[in-house]
């Protein structure tokens, strides 16, 4: 009688266990449409209107800044992808469906060139140097979540024939939690942009 008694009892915790990990995997595969869910797995409220610029913020708020010296950073703006950016995505894609967030960070070449070892000197070779010392810098400060992409052609970026193509930086990644595709865009122009893109 007692080993019956045990024998039921083993058999009620596996079943138990067995439930539990169907209903647990359940739960889990399917969080990304159940939002209470979601939010308490990802720390995303899908049901905010806004929650692509929120994360945005959130994100490019983790992305290393310059690697050379600046004068100041600007608040975080919502602007939209760069045109190549634009490209790389789905033609299917509406700009409605894409939040671009964005720093831009102020500096001078008189004090940023040095902080990355380059002599400032008003020459295209110097200009150069500069801009694939801290392109490679850059990139290699990005953690590995994040994928870089081949340069943009000069043509698409705009960029003159006689300046190196180092720039802009395009990276990729997946966030498959969250069901998001992110590029980040990085150059420089009168600022250093950093610019990141949800869709």
């Amino acid at each position: 009688m007692r080993k019956k008694s045990v024998q039921g009892f083993t058999s009620l915790v596996i079943l138990i266990f067995v439930l539990f990990v169907i209903v647990g995997g359940g739960l889990y595969l399917s969080y990304n449409k159940i939002p209470f869910l979601q939010k308490l797995i990802t720390g995303v409220d899908k049901t905010n209107p806004d929650w692509k610029m929120i994360y945005c913020s959130k994100e490019l708020v983790k992305l290393p800044g310059p690697p050379f010296a600046f004068q100041k950073k600007s608040n975080i703006n919502r602007t939209g992808p760069t045109l190549y950016t634009r490209k790389m995505m789905p033609e299917t894609l509406k700009y409605s469906d894409i939040v671009t967030c964005s720093y831009s960070y102020r500096f001078e070449d008189k004090t940023a060139w040095p902080s990355v070892g380059v002599a400032y000197r008003n020459h295209i070779d110097n200009v150069n140097q500069f801009k694939d010392t801290s392109s490679a810098l850059y990139a290699n400060s990005m953690n590995s979540s994040w994928k870089l992409l081949p340069r943009v052609s000069k043509k698409d970026s705009g960029t003159p024939n006689y300046v190196t193509d180092s720039f802009p930086l395009v990276f990729v990644r997946k966030n498959e939690k969250l069901g998001t595709v992110e590029y980040l865009d990085v150059f420089p122009a009168v600022e250093f942009y950093v610019k990141l893109s949800v869709y």
